[in-house]
């Protein structure tokens, strides 16, 4: 991922809703929003990259990509969720 989290290990729980090809976080209790949780764990950091160990608790659309870029530590490469690298 692009950047660092704030810390080593964690746990990034949000509700998603998926529209058209992408997804989005939505306030809890949203209409058709559905729980998103995985924990994550730093493997190795460089200059401004770091490696991530992701477990999946639940599996919805596009849900690593957009957790992680919600953090500001989008995925390496992917435009569509915020990365500035290619």
């Amino acid at each position: 991922v692009e950047q660092a989290p704030p810390d080593d290990q964690g746990v990034l729980e949000h509700v998603l809703v998926h529209d058209d090809f992408h997804a989005r976080i939505v306030p809890a209790g949203y209409p058709e929003g559905k729980l998103a949780r995985l924990t994550y764990r730093v493997l190795q950091r460089q200059e401004k990259r770091t490696l991530l160990e992701i477990e999946l608790e639940t599996g919805r659309y596009h849900q690593i990509r957009l957790q992680l870029s919600a953090i500001g530590c989008p995925v390496w490469g992917d435009r569509k969720y915020g990365s500035q690298q290619s």
